[in-house]
Parts: C-alpha cells; sequence; structure tokens
C-alpha cells in the first residue's frame, strides 16, 4: 500500500499504475495517484475487473474507475472516466469485487449489491438464467447498485467473468450468471 493507503501495482521500466486498468496509459495512473492523495484517500479494499477498477474506502464510500460501458462503474450512467467517480446509491459497502462487466459488493449485513452487465448477450455471449447481477432479469444492465434476490446474508462474494459467486453466513455457496463452463 503507498503513502495515501493506494495500492500500486509496478510492471515494466516505466510504468505505475494503481490497479489493473487496460483503458488507462500511465497518465492516467500518475492522475488517480495525484487524486487519491489530494482527496485525502485512505483505501481500505480495491479491485480490479476486466477494464475497470474499485475501491472502498476508510470513510466507507465506494469508488470505480474505467470503461462503463454497461455501467459497470455504478454512477447511474454509461460513460467511462478515467478518474474515480461515485458509486451512487449511498451504501457503506465493507467488501467490493470488479468482474469483467460488473462489480458486486457487500454490505455490513452482508446483503449483496451488484451493478453493471447482466447478461443481454452485448459482450460477445447471450447468457441464460438470472444474469450476473441476481436481480430476476437477465437481460437489462443496471448503471447503479441492485440488492442481490434471495434474502441471504454473505460473508464474501467474488465476481467473475460472466457470473458472480458468493458465500452465505452459514457458508453455503451460491453462484447465478452464465453456466457455460
Amino acid at each position: 500500500a503507498g503513502k495515501y493507503g493506494g495500492a500500486y501495482n509496478f510492471s515494466g521500466r516505466d510504468k505505475i499504475a494503481i490497479a489493473n486498468s487496460a483503458s488507462l496509459n500511465i497518465t492516467d495512473n500518475l492522475t488517480i495517484s495525484l487524486w487519491i492523495k489530494r482527496n485525502n484517500i485512505n483505501i481500505k479494499n480495491i479491485s480490479a475487473g476486466g477494464l475497470h477498477t474499485c475501491i472502498l474506502t476508510e470513510r466507507g464510500d465506494t469508488y470505480c474507475w474505467g470503461d462503463n460501458v454497461f455501467g459497470e462503474l455504478g454512477t447511474g450512467d454509461i460513460i467511462s472516466s478515467p478518474l474515480p467517480k461515485l458509486v451512487v446509491g449511498g451504501n457503506n459497502f465493507s467488501s467490493i469485487s470488479a468482474g469483467f462487466c460488473h462489480t458486486c459488493a457487500l454490505n455490513a449485513t452482508g446483503a449483496a449489491f451488484c451493478w453493471g452487465y447482466n447478461g443481454d448477450g452485448a459482450c460477445d455471449y447471450g447468457e441464460v438464467g438470472p444474469g450476473e447481477l441476481g436481480i430476476g432479469n437477465g437481460s437489462t444492465n443496471m448503471p447503479t447498485p441492485q440488492e442481490v434476490l434471495g434474502g441471504n446474508n454473505f460473508s464474501s462474494i467474488s465476481a467473475g467473468y460472466y457470473y458472480t459467486c458468493a458465500i452465505n453466513t452459514t457458508g453455503a455457496a451460491f453462484c447465478w450468471g452464465n453456466n457455460i463452463v
């Protein structure tokens, strides 16, 4: 972790990056480092997805940046951003996981929320089932956090390529999204 709570990935002689985001160049990454410093951000949790990255701060805020074609930044729109943008909804998440085109997080009680790509086939593959977001509609992308159906309280969550898995507080595993292995 960096001096200002940032997580740094040194890759190559002249590259420094915050996490891993293919859509950002070295100038953008240094700008993110400055943004974190200037806003006195202390990172509690970080997750790098397909082309986006998300952080949870010690203040309880959630920020995401990078590609936002499917709403994976959770900003209420589909406008990509080279700088961190606050996730809408006012949720105080305790953990976060960025998937390929979607993001999921848990709040303090273990309720799961997901946003972004939800299986409409626009990311090269047509999906079946409830979609990556677990909200019962496998065809509508959501640019804002949506609570996962089922009423489970989870202790961990992991957003993958076109699916999400979580473990509830009794140790049972649940997965939703693409079922193609």
